[in-house]
């Protein structure tokens, strides 16, 4: 019996053995899981194995072909309590038609985790079916001071909150790097659903796209549904419907955006942008958004809501947006609560049905407003401006072509003022609605002043019908506010008159070369230029530091991006200067430079960008079009 026992006992401690051997990489396709010697992964069995060793996922991976899965369910790598710390290199492969099907469980994706140290490297995962609870990815559910760099994903992706096309949660320290997603359908009952990260949680995304169109209902974003971290170089070109705090390429946005882009449709209910739908102690810069934009109140082109307990800037960008809404709508911001907005400019068609609607900001609150401009068409009910619909903060150094049509407190610069505004004209058509009886408060600059206007004037022609009245060349009606050094065109505008100031002038007289009466005590070494040859701003003074562009000059160019006759693959990159088919880094910072100076796509500069960070040489793929067609050689 004794002997029974060994033999028993040496018989279990064999097949032990041959399991612990077989659980620590001999059924892997070959490899040891080191550094120079991965595990390789090229099989479905390969995969399962990886899957259910947690005291592999510390090791190195390489796949070493596409896998279809042809619909499996799979259990995520990384899960808790364990994180992948391990490196996972695609190789350029596919991963395809898979399900993870996980509805109550937290960060779950093809990894449910990738820690510190760990890092996922060119992959691709097509038609794969992702559902869980919160932090919800195709590829990583969670990544938490790990990377991901030079993948992409598309499939359907379904959780609670923190979804994302690709990654759900970017936490601390992440970084997702030349990454894309398309196609991804998100739960429209979802909260912070991104295109490609659900929350980027103090994380870095750079050089990233997504393509797909994004649903859900609170913080909903065409690249990531919330962001506290960093975005650089990014774009998104989905439709993005959700509730409130919706933005073609953020959700809210309370960290730094940099040199990125949004074209998609943004439909939402409040805090809607075309950029960001709020901007809440964040820095927006150098960025731009053309997508319409559809939303209730606080509605932006570039960004819905632009306030917080710290300063919001937002610099250097614009939006050619469509852009429809109810209360507080602007053609780039809807409400600007004590954010410096500097060197930004709208352009398209504004519409509010209520109060608080301007071509460049629809309700300036406080906030700071330096060398922006609007040419958007702007129609509204009430407290309705070129600029600014209503406006309590500073302006200065800003100007307005738009066309403004309105019920009650309309301006050609602002509807109501009872802030400070300096150095700013207005050109545009003023227009009160015949239909309307009872108070019209119109002006060529201000309907309703009771703040303070210096060094400025207007030239629009200004009408209204014969029933109405406070209609006036320069203001509508003075509410108990202080015009200083002011002048309307009394000839183009069509009124002799102003109800709160202001002096009028003939044509002749405010034209170079200008009368002595006019401009009085105005700085034309610092601020002003004289137009001497009538080719900037037809012989009236425009400011120095915002002089109005050329026709198209510095907004997308139609038909940008397509192919014309004749190109094809001997094409470079116009950043390419000496056409050697590599990006160089002096190569990619001069076309970025040019772009900055309103010279270069900004389409055009992000892939400039993108191929120096990653690789530096290029090819030219047909199959794609420019600027797109330019990717990293194989």
């Amino acid at each position: 019996m004794r002997h029974h026992g060994k033999i028993g006992g040496l018989l279990f401690m064999g097949v032990a053995l041959m399991h612990a051997s077989l659980s620590h990489g001999a059924t892997y396709s070959g490899g040891s899981g080191t550094e120079t010697d991965p595990y390789q992964i090229g099989i479905v069995s390969d995969w399962i194995m990886f899957s259910t060793t947690p005291d592999d996922w510390n090791k190195y991976f390489l796949l070493t072909a596409d896998i279809d899965f042809e619909g499996a369910a799979l259990n995520p790598i990384g899960t808790y309590p364990s994180t992948f710390s391990g490196w996972f290199d695609g190789a350029g492969h596919v991963l395809r038609n898979a399900v993870i099907d996980k509805p109550d469980t937290e960060s779950v994706g093809l990894f449910s985790r990738v820690g510190l140290g760990g890092a996922i490297d060119n992959l691709g995962v097509e038609n794969v079916s992702v559902t869980g609870k919160n932090n919800v990815g195709v590829l990583v559910g969670s990544v938490y001071k790990g990377t991901v760099s030079s993948c992409y994903a598309s499939g359907a992706v379904t959780g609670k909150q923190c979804v994302g096309g690709l990654v759900g949660r970017n936490n601390w320290e992440g970084s997702v790097t030349s990454c894309s997603s398309n196609t991804v359908t998100g739960d429209g009952d979802g909260t912070t659903v991104g295109g490609l990260v659900g929350y980027n949680d103090s994380g870095t995304i750079m050089s990233c796209y997504a393509t797909g169109t994004v649903t859900g209902d609170y913080e909903v974003g065409g690249l990531a549904g919330r962001n506290s971290g960093t975005v650089t170089l990014s774009y998104a070109s989905g439709a993005v419907t959700g509730g409130d705090r919706v933005g073609g390429l953020v959700g809210p946005n309370g960290g730094t955006i940099t040199s990125c882009y949004a074209t998609g449709t943004v439909m939402g209910n409040s805090y809607v942008g075309g950029l960001t739908g709020s901007n809440s102690s964040g820095t927006v810069t150098l960025c731009y958004a053309s997508g319409a934009v559809t939303g209730g109140d606080w509605v932006g082109g570039l960004v819905g809501y632009n306030g917080g307990t710290i300063t919001s800037t937002i610099t250097s960008c614009y939006a050619t947006c469509t852009v429809t809404g109810n209360s507080d709508v602007g053609g780039l911001v809807g409400c600007n609560t004590a954010g410096p907005l500097m060197s930004c400019y709208a352009s398209g068609a504004v519409t509010g049905i209520d109060d608080g609607i301007g071509g460049l900001v629809g309700w300036n609150v406080g906030g700071t407003l330096t060398s922006c401009h609007s040419t958007a068409m702007v129609t509204g009910s009430y407290d309705v401006g070129g600029l600014v619909g209503s406006n309590s903060g500073n302006v200065t150094f800003c100007y307005a072509t738009s066309a403004v049509t309105a019920n009650h407190h309309i301006g050609g610069l602002m509807g109501s003022n009872l802030g400070i505004i300096t150095s700013c004209y207005a050109s545009g058509a003023v227009t009160a609605n015949s239909n309307v009886g009872g108070l019209v408060v119109c002006a060529g600059l201000v309907g309703s002043n009771g703040g303070t206007i210096t060094s400025c004037y207007t030239t629009g022609i200004v009408t209204s019908d014969l029933y109405n009245w406070s209609v006036g060349g320069l203001v509508g009606k003075d509410n108990f506010g202080t015009v200083t050094s002011c002048y309307w065109d009394v000839n183009r505008s069509g009124q002799s008159t102003s109800g709160g100031g202001g002096e009028g002038r003939t044509t002749t007289e405010m034209t170079y070369p200008y009368a002595i009466n006019t401009y009085v005590d105005w700085d034309f070494t610092a601020v002003w230029t004289e137009d001497t040859d009538y080719s900037v701003n037809n012989g009236y003074p425009f400011l120095r530091e915002n002089v109005p562009p050329e026709e198209g000059e510095g907004e997308p160019v139609e038909g940008e991006g397509e192919i014309a006759e004749g190109e094809g693959e001997d094409e470079t990159h116009a950043a390419d200067l000496n056409g050697d088919w590599r990006m160089a880094m002096s190569e990619a910072i001069a076309y970025l430079s040019g772009w900055q100076q309103g010279t270069n796509p900004m389409g055009y500069a992000i892939r400039a960008a993108y191929l120096w960070q990653n690789g530096e040489q290029y090819i030219y793929d047909l199959s794609q079009e420019p600027p797109m067609c330019w990717v990293l050689a194989p």
